[in-house]
């Protein structure tokens, strides 16, 4: 948008030098006029020397600014034109792309259907024996058996390979070629409805071959037992064997490399599509098309004056173009005789000995699509080269159209300013040298009497152009509220008038730019909060669907079979995995908006990679890898989150365990250097490739999006969200650190991350540990508990919970080792609360109306309830939302959803009760 500003300022400036240019010659002339009469009336003219000298300078300006307008004016047009053809020939590269594509898709229809057709026949050949006016077969002159009778059918030819022993056909391939006679039909319908299908045929697995060729959309017999050889094994031809078992198993309709047609058709491409019996191949049917239909719209193409397109296959071979492309193309042969016989379908672009033009052809055969500029050193001439795709086949067509045609319009106008900026310069020279001689006379007649008026008279002329170019170059400079006030009442006033009004419009501009901005963040913001909202809302049946899980998985009367408790242990891991996502959206979202909290303190991080390790030990047992540990001794501690920088080591060794094949091997590493510890998670995967690296640390980026990878012995999913390196690296980012990326795919990938050692402050100032109490960052032991005989008694816990669900569930979970308290409100909440004294309450922390966190606040400052413990549980998973708990009072932090076990042991821990019913 800055940049769009700029240029329409650039723009308004340039238009007003122009005016500026256009009333030198005018007013200046004029008001010299004016003076030459004021000095032959009044004697004060005398000063007007002065006058001169500010001609002068406008003069010699006003040429200089010209100069560069014109300069300004010819790049800003030679950009504008390049940019509309690089667009133009985008469109027209894609259209070109579009219409031979039509014309194959259609065909490939058309094979389907015809597809489709023979398989019926096959399937029910009785119902296909005498078919209107049938051909005669014999052979003739110890010829194939075939046709050799000219009627308006189908030609036929049965291999010789098909004999028996004796040389004799046998009957079963005699009543083949019988019903493959209906075949006619669907040749007929096809080759009048598409004038491109030149050839329709049908060749089976038993040495049958039948065609209809057309010419036009007029059939037209041949004499196969000539035009074959007499022991053609048709499955041998890629016409056939590209669409059998091996090739084609999907059995979908296919198409052919170029090839001669042993027909004698020329160069063509065939549709081509598999016909079974239940699971035998029994016949291959095609459509034939001459390379001449799909190339006339290539060798016809014409941009701009010399430009020319031309069409090449996937391996490189030019299929088609105009004869004025070939020194371009580096080809040196002729369009003339045998050439016309398709020559140029030996000639390959990536064998060409120019890198650059090789280079191209390697993105085409890729099926890439692109415009860049490209030198030729045959004439050192600068081109445009836009190619794009024909899905159909794997070709590519290509637009090239020289870059000066573009440019000479705009070089044209610029060399026409220049000559009239001559020539205006020029008369003003001359005006001014005469005007010289002249004032030079008269100031010698009345030089001692003038010199008063005439410095007046001067300043009245030069004034108001010092002002305008004063005035015109502040507005220039980015001074918009600058507002230029002259008040001569001619063409300088006029012009004044005008770049005021351009600093108007330019302000309006960017206050409405400014504008689209604030809309533009303020929508952001909406959209955190939507996802913020929507992950707790989520979050919050995900609660009771995990602990119901749990209660069924933890069941002591085994209620539950084998099959059922494997399928409550996916539903549970599934949950589990559901509540991993949640929290990557939320935490991209607080790393969007930079206000990633860290809750900071010193901490070993060699103690987090154990931690980490140990954690995922299961995973690398399971995948059979082996880890290594290169930690050095002595490495300093660091100030930050322990827990986020878990999560980063987490994500990182996470992501080796699902792209390692198995039994590959996994190496972290830590060392001191200077005032940074560097960090490295090492693995001998599948690798990340060149062009991927840039992006692996953008949101929602997957090198691919669910992968399937090898690993010898079996095949592993590999798969997520795409924000885990994401947030990685917002993480190590607030902590001012950095991480990068080494891989070479098929080998590994490194992982590197640089942590300062040195103590600084982190975004925003959080509480320390021994201020408040999270899973990870308090061990519950230092918990004081408000009685030391808790185990001999029964316990009450209240439960304030708006959700009807979650609260049942806690109920479930604990009703048999504490009495338990509900309530839906806040209120109710604080009510129950006060008249019971409950030993411990669980606090719901977003409710409506009073929310948890001030229920929690009023209970603390309440002497009957102060010294209650009160455990937050909530959905969300932002610092800030500890914070907030930390701020009301509360004694700890629990984040849905969670383990029924752990939420059993905490409160054992916080009541000093070990149940026996959940030991």
């Amino acid at each position: 948008m800055e940049k769009q500003r700029d240029s329409k300022k650039d723009s308004r400036f340039d238009i007003f030098h122009g005016i500026k240019i256009s009333l030198i010659s005018q007013s200046i002339a004029a008001k010299l006029i004016i003076i030459i009469l004021t000095v032959s009336i009044l004697p004060y003219l005398i000063v007007s020397l002065n006058s001169l000298y500010s001609v002068q300078t406008v003069s010699t300006i006003s040429s200089t600014t010209n100069l560069e307008i014109a300069n300004t004016s010819a790049e800003d047009t030679t950009r504008a034109l390049e940019t509309e053809l690089i667009r133009i020939l985008y469109i027209q590269t894609t259209a070109l792309g579009n219409e031979i594509n039509q014309k194959l898709h259609q065909v490939t229809t058309e094979t389907t259907t015809m597809r489709d057709y023979a398989s019926f026949i096959y399937e029910y050949p009785d119902n296909f024996n005498n078919y209107p006016n049938a051909s005669m077969y014999s052979r003739k002159n110890g010829s194939n058996y075939g046709s050799i009778y000219p009627d308006n059918n189908s030609w036929l030819l049965v291999s010789n390979l098909a004999e028996n022993s004796e040389g004799i056909i046998p009957d079963t391939i005699l009543k083949e070629v019988r019903f493959t006679e209906w075949m006619d039909i669907i040749f007929r319908s096809i080759a009048s409805n598409d004038p491109n299908a030149i050839q329709l045929y049908i060749n089976t697995k038993s040495q049958i071959t039948r065609g209809m060729p057309f010419v036009n959309g007029t059939y037209q017999w041949v004499d196969a037992t000539k035009q074959f050889h007499s022991d053609i094994n048709l499955p041998m031809y890629d016409f056939f064997y590209l669409a059998n078992e091996t090739n084609n198993p999907a059995k979908k309709t296919v198409w052919t490399t170029l090839y001669y047609d042993p027909a004698g058709l020329g160069w063509m491409i065939s549709s081509i599509s598999p016909v079974y019996l239940k699971e035998e191949l029994k016949a291959v049917v095609g459509t034939d098309i001459t390379l001449h239909r799909i190339t006339d719209s290539i060798l016809n193409v014409t941009i701009e004056k010399s430009g020319f397109a031309f069409l090449m296959a996937n391996n490189g071979n030019l299929i088609a173009f105009p004869e004025r492309a070939g020194p371009f193309l580096g080809f040196n042969g002729t369009l003339a005789g045998t050439f016309q016989g398709d020559e140029q379908l030996q000639y390959n672009l990536l064998n060409s000995s120019d890198l650059n033009l090789r280079d191209i052809a390697v993105n085409m055969s890729k099926g890439n699509q692109n415009v860049i500029r490209y030198v030729s050193p045959h004439d050192n001439h600068e081109y445009f080269v836009s190619y794009t795709p024909i899905s159909e086949t794997g070709w590519s067509v290509a637009v090239v159209v020289p870059v000066d045609e573009v440019t000479a319009p705009a070089l044209t106008m610029n060399n026409q300013i220049q000559d009239q900026i001559k020539i205006s310069s020029q008369h003003i020279s001359d005006n001014v040298n005469q005007l010289k001689v002249n004032t030079t006379l008269l100031i010698m007649l009345i030089l001692v009497a003038m010199i008063p008026t005439a410095f007046i008279l001067s300043n009245m002329i030069s004034q108001p152009i010092r002002t305008l170019i004063a005035g015109s170059r502040q507005i220039g400079s980015g001074d918009l509220d600058h507002r230029i006030k002259i008040s001569t009442h001619d063409e300088l006033e006029d012009l004044a008038i005008n770049f005021n009004n351009m600093a108007d419009e330019l302000s309006k501009q960017l206050k409405e730019l400014e504008k689209a901005n604030q809309d533009l963040r303020q929508m952001d913001t909406i959209k955190s909060q939507f996802i913020s909202i929507a992950s707790h809302e989520i979050k919050t049946p995900l609660i009771a669907i995990k602990g119901y899980v749990d209660l069924l998985l933890t069941d002591k009367r085994d209620q539950t079979n084998s099959d059922q408790k494997r399928m409550l242990e996916i539903i549970s891991r599934n949950t589990s995995r559901l509540g991993r996502i949640i929290n990557e959206m939320l935490d991209i979202s607080v790393i969007e908006q930079n206000k990633l909290v860290l809750l900071q303190d010193w901490f070993s991080i060699p103690d987090v990679i154990h931690d980490v390790t140990e954690e995922l030990s299961s995973s690398f047992e399971k995948r059979g890898h082996t880890l290594l540990l290169e930690i050095d001794d002595n490495i300093p501690q660091v100030f930050g989150d322990k827990d986020r920088l878990a999560q980063v080591f987490i994500n990182l060794l996470g992501n080796s365990i699902k792209y390692t094949p198995d039994h590959g091997v996994i190496t972290v590493r830590a060392r001191s250097e200077g005032t940074n510890i560097i960090c490295e998670v090492e693995d001998n995967g599948i690798g990340i490739s060149e062009e991927n690296i840039p992006r692996i640390f953008t949101r929602f980026y997957q090198v691919n999006s669910i992968t399937t990878h090898k690993t010898g012995k079996e095949e592993f999913l590999a798969g997520g969200t795409g924000l885990g390196l994401s947030i990685v690296k917002g993480i190590i980012d607030a902590h001012q650190g950095s991480i990068s990326v080494r891989s070479s795919e098929g080998k590994g990938t490194t992982f590197q991350i640089i942590l300062p050692v040195k103590e600084v402050a982190l975004q925003v100032s959080t509480p320390q540990k021994n201020h408040f109490i999270t899973r990870e960052k308090k061990p519950i032991d230092d918990v004081q508990t408000n009685s030391k005989n808790r185990k001999s008694e029964k316990q009450t816990i209240l439960i304030i919970d708006d959700e009807a669900d979650t609260v049942q569930l806690f109920e479930d979970i604990l009703s048999g080792t504490y009495d338990v308290l509900t309530a839906n409100t806040g209120a109710t909440g604080i009510k129950i609360a006060l008249s019971n004294l409950p030993s411990l309450i669980l606090l719901d922390a977003w409710m409506p109306g009073i929310t948890g966190y001030d229920v929690c606040k009023t209970l603390k400052k309440n002497s009957k309830t102060q010294t209650i413990p009160i455990i937050i549980v909530t959905a969300a998973v932002g610092s800030d939302d500890q914070i907030k708990a930390h701020t009301c009072g509360a004694d700890y932090y629990l984040k849905k959803p969670f383990e029924n076990t752990e939420l059993l042991s905490l409160l054992d821990k916080f009541l000093g009760f070990i149940g026996e019913n959940h030991d």
